[in-house]
């Protein structure tokens, strides 16, 4: 498998992911076990609406970032930060989320307490 932007994108989701709820996107002892037990194979649209942390999650710019960042299908994962002649990784960037600075870091200092 070669690497691409959408596994990029996978791979800055799965790390949100974690900085946002403070859980880890798969549970697991080893990394081979998400391998083994078919976890990112079975990954669909709805798979991170179903996990209670997301719901829970107050944060809606944080909520909507993660939805496009771990988008099951590679070709609108990268769709989803679609811009002219900007990079991805640059629209990851300008998302919402990242709109203004003092209310990230409001955001991220409420998920360390």
């Amino acid at each position: 498998m070669q690497a691409s932007v959408s596994h990029d994108l996978w791979s800055l989701g799965v790390v949100f992911y974690h900085l946002l709820t403070g859980q880890s996107l798969f549970h697991t002892d080893h990394n081979d076990d998400i391998v083994k037990k078919n976890h990112i194979l079975q990954w669909n649209s709805n798979s991170l609406s179903r996990r209670k942390v997301f719901r829970e999650l107050q944060d809606d710019y944080g909520k909507k970032l993660l939805k496009k960042l771990l988008e099951p299908d590679p070709i609108k994962r990268c769709q989803n930060f679609k811009n002219g002649s900007s990079t991805k990784m640059e629209m990851v960037l300008k998302d919402a989320y990242f709109s203004d600075t003092t209310k990230v870091l409001d955001r991220i200092a409420k998920v360390d307490t």
